[in-house]
């Protein structure tokens, strides 16, 4: 027989369900400018107003992902188990996948995401991500879906000083990418070519990257160094309609996309 807290897990799995054919945008960080017109559903503004910028869920069994890239990252399942580990920068796999993997209190979570058409198996809802949990080594399969974005979200560039990045900057096709720790005051990522990490002075809507560490390796292009120079000019950024945009003097240098 199913208990009560079974009961109340399951359904919020099932409003989960049902109200994924929009998606809300609204980040709680101060730094942070998502603001979604009208939520969807009361669990998703629970869960936005909480500061999850990613949730993931599935059945057979049940369970439910919430990802606050700022913080941590709770896996539960209905009879009432909770995996909570620190949140941690991505790993980008060779088939693109982002790999999260953290662990806690002798708890282990590891979460890969792969952007692609996915089913929950349950309802006629679609999702752009499909989801991989390995908790304390069993594994669960399911889907994902954004509510919101924040520094720590993976972020891959869109343009640079106004023009649209393309093999005629990045001619490898390898284009740069940035995660920012606010918690950690780093930043993590690649400039197109070398792998690059550093500190991250993050308050309010400012921000400072200053110059650390990078893999050497010999780059076919100048875009890397173009971009290293427009990275480490911004001062200021916002992050609205899933892009994060940073600027230098009030102009906007570089834009990201999820």
């Amino acid at each position: 027989m199913m208990t009560p807290s079974k009961k109340l897990l399951l359904l919020a799995v099932l409003a989960l369900l049902a109200a994924c054919t929009e998606t809300p945008k609204v980040n709680p960080s101060p730094a942070a400018q998502d603001q979604p017109a009208e939520p969807a559903n009361p669990a998703f503004e629970k869960k936005i107003s909480e500061g999850i910028d990613f949730i993931g869920l599935g059945n057979e069994p049940f369970w439910g992902l919430d990802i606050d890239f700022e913080k941590t990252m709770q896996f539960s399942t209905p009879d009432g188990g909770l995996v909570s580990a620190p949140a941690v920068m991505a790993k980008k796999a060779q088939d693109g996948a982002l790999i999260y993997e953290s662990q806690a209190e002798g708890n282990t979570l590891k979460v890969t995401v792969r952007k692609e058409d996915c089913s929950d198996g349950m309802s006629d809802n679609r999702y752009d991500y499909s989801i991989t949990a390995v908790v304390n080594g069993k594994q669960y399969k399911g889907c994902g879906k954004y509510l919101a974005a924040s520094p720590g979200s993976y972020w891959t560039l869109q343009s640079m000083n106004g023009k649209p990045a393309g093999e005629s900057t990045f001619p490898t096709g390898r284009f740069p990418v940035l995660q920012i720790s606010t918690k950690e005051s780093r930043y993590a990522g690649s400039d197109g070519c070398n792998n690059i990490l550093g500190k991250a002075t993050v308050t309010g809507n400012s921000i400072k990257l200053e110059p650390g560490i990078s893999t050497m390796m010999a780059c076919p292009d100048d875009g890397h160094e173009e971009y290293g120079k427009a990275l480490y000019a911004v001062t200021e950024f916002k992050i609205e309609n899933r892009q994060l945009t940073l600027s230098a003097g009030g102009k906007p240098v570089l834009v990201y996309g999820l």
